[in-house]
């Protein structure tokens, strides 16, 4: 048995100039690994603070096997998904409005975007099962090549010794690199 106290993980989020240029939110909250500091292997469980603009991904994305639960600790956050046939148009997004006490789930494979649209911050607990790597998934992010939000895909850069250089984002529509996020 495990217990940690929330207070004692340091909350992490990659530096604003990591976040794509087109993307939907200009900074990325902080987030507190609970399940992976518990040893928890079939679940994911991350804290997470928002301040007013911030979102825990950087765009709308899916998992393909994951579902996913946000419980608002305090606050409010807008879960944002496309509305049918709007991929490649943002405005077009439905919205639900959570608040604190309240709980939503998204099921696997559907696109979703947690963001602070409120005036004050945010938090909230997100559960995930099965565990995926946070990078795995699918994005809706504009692609130069293609003019359009489109679907595009993560995967890791390393270098000669393995280790991690950087998450590229490479467009389904037409397998160019979009943007390159450091490791």
């Amino acid at each position: 048995m495990e217990k940690v106290s929330i207070d004692d993980i340091d909350a992490a989020a990659p530096p604003d100039e990591n976040v794509p240029e087109d993307a939907m939110a200009t900074s990325i909250g902080g987030v507190r690994q609970l399940g992976e500091r518990l040893g928890a292997t079939n679940f994911a469980l991350n804290h997470f603070v928002l301040a007013p603009g911030e979102s825990p991904a950087h765009s709308m994305h899916r998992h393909p096997e994951q579902e996913e639960v946000f419980y608002v600790l305090s606050g409010t956050v807008t879960v944002e998904t496309p509305a049918e046939d709007a991929v490649a148009d943002p405005a077009e997004d439905d919205a639900l409005v959570v608040e604190t006490d309240e709980v939503v789930r998204v099921p696997p494979d559907t696109y979703q975007f947690v963001v602070n649209r409120s005036d004050d911050p945010a938090a909230l607990l997100a559960l995930g099962a099965p565990s995926e790597y946070q990078g795995e998934g699918d994005y809706l992010i504009s692609c130069p090549t293609c003019g359009e939000r489109t679907e595009q895909s993560f995967g890791l850069e390393t270098d000669e010794a393995g280790d991690p250089t950087a998450l590229v984002a490479e467009c389904r529509e037409c397998d160019d690199e979009s943007h390159r996020i450091a490791a």
